[in-house]
């Protein structure tokens, strides 16, 4: 159970008592606490045990951490989505497979993984560079093709039918910041939106914000806040689908999974290294699932 306290005072005793009433019973040594003051030198005791301090901690998905940045959420991020990426080698490497149906199950599967939670991102430019450096290592061992074969990012991507993840990641924050916008006064998400934290901002170069990399957004996108509160005008706007996405390729795309759905039986996953890449045919393994597709 993940529980968030604004402050201190009893927080031991108040937090059994609350536990209590739900028949709830607290596992101190499974206990920890994070705090944002990074110059709290305090501790919480709890019937005379200190608890032990995090300085990060994973919270519905997301990991938080103590100083307020997303490294480690990244990071997390971007394992999560490779872990996926491995389970479904056997059917994104195999070259008797069409492109579109990779691509199809690239951008419903693997991508959704990484972008998980990225509505609320401050993201910076070295962290949107981590997110593409992952996603087109991952296209180009989908297509068989390193480095040496000179074949520039973008021509992958429409190889592939791909818009770029940092689009996507664009367009997520966009797309939640309309929905806060024509959110009522009385929600949680508009409460926050609108909150006047009180205080000063220490010196030197302050971090950035969510509402600093909207700023960004909104002016790459060429639209005004304004316009969030008519939905049907707002979508449209921001939105950056994939080449493959669009009229009678979707169509065939989705007659195509279901096809493959269908026909295949197991599936074939490669051992895999994030650095080596995926091993040769003589490493594969089978499992239920998909099986290699015939050419087609």
């Amino acid at each position: 159970m993940d529980a968030v306290v604004c402050r201190r005072r009893n927080v031991g005793i108040r937090g059994q008592g609350w536990l209590a009433r739900f028949g709830l019973r607290l596992n101190i040594k499974k206990t920890e606490y994070l705090t944002t003051d990074e110059h709290e030198s305090g501790t919480i005791k709890i019937n005379g045990t200190d608890l032990p301090r995090a300085s990060t901690f994973r919270y519905l998905g997301s990991v938080v951490s103590s100083d307020g940045s997303l490294s480690h959420e990244i990071t997390a991020r971007v394992n999560a989505a490779w872990l996926k990426w491995r389970s479904l080698t056997g059917v994104l490497c195999d070259k008797n497979i069409p492109a579109r149906l990779k691509s199809k199950i690239y951008r419903t599967v693997v991508r959704p993984v990484a972008l998980y939670g990225a509505e609320c991102w401050p993201a910076t430019k070295e962290m949107e560079r981590r997110i593409s450096v992952m996603e087109m290592r991952m296209l180009r061992w989908m297509g068989g093709i390193t480095q040496l074969d000179r074949i520039c990012n973008q021509d992958i991507r429409q190889r592939f039918g791909v818009v770029a993840i940092a689009n996507k990641l664009r367009e997520a924050r966009l797309r939640w910041f309309g929905h806060v916008l024509r959110a009522k006064g009385d929600k949680v998400c508009r409460i926050g939106y609108d909150l006047d934290v009180a205080g000063k901002r220490p010196k030197g170069r302050p971090k950035q914000r969510w509402l600093d990399t909207l700023h960004a957004d909104l002016k790459l996108a060429r639209i005004h806040p304004d316009q969030a509160h008519d939905r049907a005008i707002w979508r449209p706007r921001i939105s950056k689908a994939d080449p493959l996405r669009n009229g009678k390729n979707a169509e065939e795309e989705e007659v195509l999974m279901n096809w493959y759905t269908a026909v295949c039986g197991t599936h074939r996953i490669y051992r895999f290294s994030e650095t080596t890449g995926p091993s040769t045919r003589s490493g594969i393994r089978k499992r239920r699932g998909f099986d290699v597709c015939p050419v087609l």
